[in-house]
């Protein structure tokens, strides 16, 4: 899969005398392959991915045009429009040869979160990527360029309002620049974190012992039929199956199924309501900026697999969740040594200039190894993924790119 769908909403049209937006919002949706709504598009309401589909300038074959397409390189990409090559955001997790240990590039223990609980709890983190961050604190300090929100800072004297929301930190932290704020929701506690001031910190306990239901009978669904294949993960309590229970509050992995459902994006949506309010944003005459970033399509498609059930029905939940806020080693093809890179010893192919424009001689490997499409590595250490994304492949980099507003 590859990184993410990209929107610019403009709400407030431009007068004729080029009277500037009060807000500027983007959507990003990760691991949302470009094609990926056809299949659910005879079910999706008109005030959401249709609503951004009939006015606007909908691009269909765009493509990130670098090799890594995980999530934080994709959304530093569209924050930056350059490569990771040069602002140096190389992957959601490397081997880090200064620290000696793997790491997120986004994680820093000089930054730590305002909630004195941690941010990640071992034991019961399924998520690698997460797993692997080894301090209580993260910030953009190590995205090596300005991002498009600092610029908008600079260009408006610090006036303007920058946020980035997600219920992943490399979802938030990245769409906001190093001028914004970012909050993101925190497995650990059950809340955002960056402050709990503009929270409803039990809000999240509206959930115990609910689940998570179709939206329609099961025959109305392409994969109505594969609800329960061998290759899904069955996680203790979870289950392959619709319905999937939350259970209650003392269920240690109670937060951590919110990530695997629509309900982490549904909290989202409730956190970036609450902010608009108490921040004011869009309330002058300055252009705001508001990025939110929702992940419960990459959830579910890490887990179920792309072309499963929970994904299918993942969408259209997601549509009416876009709604709401609109209105308001087997398989590897080749390797490309360190060395061959530096000297540009390598065929000119569109591949290999992929490669070139992920390549960051202080962070990336030594090896930069491709897998044959549609071959991909899913075993991460106790942690299987059904479908993931961060391939050169062209169903990798492919994305939507979508234009709403006048």
């Amino acid at each position: 899969m590859q990184g993410a769908l990209f929107m610019y909403c403009a709400p407030f049209a431009l007068a004729e005398n080029d009277t500037p937006p009060k807000l500027i919002q983007q959507i990003t949706v990760d691991q949302l392959r470009a094609n990926l709504t056809k299949t659910v598009f005879d079910r999706l309401l008109d005030g959401g991915l249709n609503y951004l589909n009939k006015p606007c300038i909908v691009y269909e074959n765009t493509n990130h045009r670098h090799a890594n397409t995980e999530t934080v390189v994709g959304l530093t990409t569209l924050a930056t429009c350059a490569d990771s090559s040069s602002f140096g955001m190389n992957g959601n997790l490397r081997y880090n040869e200064e620290l000696e240990r793997t790491a997120c590039d986004l994680e820093n223990y000089r930054y730590s979160l305002l909630n004195p609980n941690p941010g990640v709890l071992k034991n019961t983190e399924i998520n690698p990527f997460q797993a692997g961050v080894s301090t209580n604190g993260s910030s953009p300090s190590a995205i090596n360029s300005t991002l498009f929100f600092d610029e908008l800072s600079l260009f408006t004297n610090g006036k303007v309002k920058v946020y980035g929301v997600s219920v992943k930190d490399r979802g938030a932290i990245p769409m906001a620049g190093h001028m914004g704020k970012t909050f993101w929701f925190s497995n650990a506690t059950g809340q955002f974190v960056s402050s709990s001031y503009y929270y409803n910190q039990d809000q999240y306990k509206d959930y115990v012992n609910t689940s998570l239901e179709l939206t329609y009978d099961k025959s109305n669904y392409i994969h109505g039929d594969d609800d329960d294949m061998p290759c899904e993960t069955n996680l203790p309590g979870y289950g392959r199956v619709f319905p999937h229970n939350f259970g209650n509050v003392n269920n240690k992995y109670f937060n951590t199924f919110f990530t695997i459902s629509l309900v982490d994006d549904v909290l989202t949506l409730d956190y970036v309501k609450e902010l608009i309010v108490a921040e004011d944003i869009e309330t002058d005459d300055i252009t705001d900026y508001l990025s939110v970033s929702f992940s419960s399509t990459d959830c579910m498609g890490h887990i179920f697999g792309s072309s499963s059930l929970q994904n299918a029905d993942n969408l259209i939940k997601l549509d009416r969740t876009l709604a709401r806020e609109l209105q308001m080693h087997k398989g590897i093809s080749f390797a490309v040594p360190l060395a061959d890179l530096l000297e540009e010893n390598i065929a000119d192919i569109s591949v290999n200039q992929a490669i070139l424009r992920s390549y960051n001689p202080t962070r990336s490997g030594e090896i930069d190894i491709v897998t044959k499409p549609y071959w991909y590595i899913n075993d991460f250490d106790r942690f299987r993924f059904l479908s993931t994304h961060g391939s050169p492949w062209k169903y990798d980099t492919s994305i939507p790119f979508i234009l709403a507003g006048n």
